[in-house]
């Protein structure tokens, strides 16, 4: 992808080591971060924005990374950063029945509690592939559906969301090649999949995702059983759990 902005690298670059782009020794991973300006407090992290084309950029986390914001974000930001987001003790106790899928054991997610489910909004909407998701940072991630928890009026457990062992492992899998972690799964039909990397949700026909187990058969990468991608969800962000109220 080519480079929009030759002041921020909006276009080619999507976020970066802030103190490496600082004071890093080694020229080719110095950045100049003076072009980032009119910082801005946000309930954690700091808004930015580029002095050359305005685009927004947000500084968050040990250690502190810059990432890009999508310009369409920055409404969804702004309603996250207006005040504390809150889950009722209801709602607490529905997601710790249903249990919290593992974090990734890197990045910025490795701080997340994050629990798939079935949300019905306070509009009457009924939403079976949603996770709530309770961390610190803004929503800023353009290739997640973000929602605000404040939207929740129920939360039961989604017809979809795959059985906590099943999650567990998939959270523990092993890369055997780049960006693959597979978790091997028996469905209650007989087939097996693949899952691709740490997984909540399964939709599949003819099967009820409650009823598949981690497989004890050990797969043949040479001629693999069908790679399963899992389905697109909503995230509904809140603070986390610690801060909830009692």
């Amino acid at each position: 992808m080519s480079v929009l902005c030759q002041s921020c690298g909006a276009g080619g670059i999507y976020s970066f080591d802030w103190e490496q782009a600082r004071s890093s020794p080694y020229p080719q991973m110095r950045r100049d971060v003076s072009v980032f300006v009119r910082p801005r407090e946000m309930r954690c992290g700091k808004l930015y924005e580029c002095v050359s084309c305005g685009q927004p950029w947000y500084l968050y986390g040990e250690p502190a990374v810059m990432n890009i914001v999508p310009r369409q974000r920055l409404a969804l930001l702004e309603k996250w950063n207006g005040r504390p987001i809150i889950l009722q003790q209801g709602h607490m106790d529905q997601l710790l029945a249903i249990g919290q899928t593992p974090p990734y054991p890197y990045g910025i997610f490795r701080h997340c509690q994050e629990t798939p489910c079935s949300v019905s909004t306070a509009d009457g909407e009924q939403i079976d592939l949603a996770v709530v998701t309770m961390q610190r940072h803004a929503p800023f991630e353009q290739w997640r559906e973000y929602r605000l928890g404040s939207e929740i009026a129920t939360v039961r457990p989604s017809p979809h969301a795959l059985p906590l062992a099943v999650r567990i492992a998939s959270s523990r899998a092993e890369e055997v090649r780049m960006g693959f972690s597979p978790t091997l799964i028996d469905l209650p039909g007989g087939e097996w999949l693949a899952l691709k990397g740490r997984a909540s949700f399964l939709v599949w026909p003819g099967c009820e995702s409650s009823e598949v187990t981690v497989s004890g058969r050990e797969a043949d990468w040479s001629d693999p059983p069908p790679v399963y991608d899992e389905p697109k969800a909503v995230y509904f962000v809140t603070d986390p759990a610690e801060r909830a109220a009692v």
